[in-house]
């Protein structure tokens, strides 16, 4: 049941940050800023690294039958409705970014079908590619419109007009308004993310050091005598660190009046996160301060 429990995470994780449903509305909106950052980190590196999670993590759940389905709907899903909403942009970035997404639903179908290389090829060929699409957009939107005012061609009918008018249309709304991606997002995760933690305000500053500094001293002495804790108590112990790093998030996750205090939190909720991980005999101590040591230094970048 864990095993599940953890795999449904992971998948979720991917989701999230591969714009996979119901995550899909944070892509269009991020490439909303300059075109050359939106080629780099957002059409080719920050949205597949789901996909890489789940080639990475794909020894752990190829055995679990029901998590490789639920891979596969989630992508296919993913892949029906990015594709009806790119052909309704009027934004040559939506369109690039929903594309995308429509792509990277199909490399979720391939990486649950166990096809790992071709989904790998597809990761490639679907990151280079969007890339450059971005890079070329603004040229693109110039030659189009000259080319529409100079030789304008009257649209061809496509299989949509097969379909009843009415269905047609339906669908079409539906596509302009993106079937509603936002207010679930809003409503349904973030809203209620943001008050669990505004019902974190306990946690002040003062709390929150003096929480972190004792705590995780001891937590530390736990680490390297941990023959000393019972196995009952040992066995709770990465349950109470993560729920401790979890709080941070969610703390973060409100205190937007203060990016310090928010950048503070997210950075001491990675040393929980470690913490939690430093109990698990699977991990060697020289990959968990492989792992601080980036927190570290991106910790300092961000207070920079």
């Amino acid at each position: 049941m864990i095993q599940i429990f953890i795999s449904l995470m992971i998948l979720i994780s991917a989701c999230a940050k591969s714009a996979q449903l119901p995550f899909s509305s944070w892509l269009p909106r991020a490439m909303e800023g300059p075109t050359p950052s939106s080629a780099i980190f957002y059409g080719s590196l920050a949205v597949h690294i789901g996909v890489f999670l789940l080639l990475r993590t794909f020894p752990f759940w190829e055995h679990q039958l029901s998590v490789r389905i639920l891979i596969g709907v989630v992508g296919l899903f993913t892949s029906l409705l990015a594709t009806g909403i790119a052909r309704v942009q009027s934004s040559i970035k939506s369109q690039i970014a929903y594309s995308s997404i429509a792509q990277i639903g199909l490399i979720f179908i391939e990486v649950a079908a166990g096809f790992e290389n071709i989904a790998l090829f597809h990761f490639a060929g679907n990151a280079f590619l969007r890339t450059y699409q971005l890079l070329v957009s603004p040229s693109v939107v110039t030659y189009l419109i000259r080319e529409k005012f100079y030789n304008f061609v009257p649209r061809k009918d496509t299989f949509e007009d097969s379909f009843p008018k009415k269905l047609e249309n339906t669908f079409y709304i539906l596509c302009i308004k993106e079937w509603n991606l936002d207010w679930f997002m809003y409503r349904l995760l973030w809203n209620p993310l943001k008050g669990i933690g505004k019902k974190l305000r306990f946690l002040s500053k003062k709390i929150v050091i003096l929480i972190f500094s004792i705590l995780y001293l001891l937590g530390l002495y736990e680490v390297y005598h941990q023959e000393t804790i019972p196995g009952e108590i040992q066995k709770y112990l990465p349950i109470v660190f993560s729920v401790i790093g979890l709080m941070m998030v969610l703390k973060s996750f409100a205190a937007r009046g203060s990016a310090y205090i928010s950048w503070s939190l997210l950075v001491m909720s990675h040393f929980w996160i470690v913490m939690a991980v430093a109990f698990n005999a699977y991990f060697k101590f020289d990959q968990v301060h492989f792992y601080l040591s980036g927190i570290i230094i991106s910790a300092m970048a961000g207070y920079i």
